[in-house]
């Protein structure tokens, strides 16, 4: 039986970020979706759409000033290489980005490190944020 082009590209990516130590735990809720755990970093889930790949997380922030927040996330938005940062009204911060399902090996590990770099070093980075994080 033929594979369908999700699956291949989904083996794809799992192999791809396996040879590169991400520890992927395997699915519980749904087949397309799984938990990230880089060598170094915050972990992130992946979830394989019929025509997109979508990678998000999720912070939980406390900080009763709700303009400091939209200016923080604002400032993170001008500085991302790849994640799109938003604000729920329950102080929510989403962090995401889409990809077509179209794997090539060396544009793949560029969305890695940019995620890298977004999650570790832009956000992370940040004085702010350690005040920010219930």
């Amino acid at each position: 039986m033929k594979e369908s082009k999700v699956l291949i590209f989904r083996n794809s990516v799992i192999k791809h970020m396996r040879e590169q130590n991400y520890n992927i735990n395997q699915p519980t809720s749904g087949k397309n979706t799984f938990t990230v755990f880089p060598p170094n970093g915050i972990d992130f889930v992946i979830i394989f759409k019929k025509k997109f790949l979508l990678i998000a997380n999720t912070f939980e922030l406390n900080n009763e000033n709700r303009e400091k927040l939209l200016e923080f996330v604002n400032e993170l938005n001008s500085e991302s290489l790849r994640m799109k940062f938003s604000l729920e009204e329950d102080d929510i911060l989403i962090l995401d980005t889409k990809l077509p399902n179209i794997y090539q090996k060396k544009e793949f590990q560029n969305v890695l490190d940019d995620i890298g770099y977004d999650m570790n070093e832009l956000m992370i980075g940040r004085e702010l944020l350690g005040e920010m994080f219930q």
